[in-house]
């Protein structure tokens, strides 16, 4: 799955956070730096659902 940056940032938006993407490479929310795309999103998404899903998260990453 590929991540657009643009819809990234427009829908953390709608949620009050504003990620930030750094012009020497990656990103940054808060003071937290990635070097991955994928990376953000996840946190971003736990931000917003309030950590619902991070034990899923954990048991499928352990189950592949």
């Amino acid at each position: 799955m590929a991540f657009n940056w643009s819809e990234i940032k427009k829908w953390a938006k709608t949620h009050n956070l504003e990620p930030k993407k750094i012009k020497e490479g990656g990103y940054k929310l808060d003071e937290k730096h990635y070097s991955d795309i994928k990376d953000i999103v996840i946190d971003l998404w736990n931000i917003v659902s309030k950590n619902k899903w991070v034990d899923h998260q954990t048991n499928y990453k352990n189950n592949i």
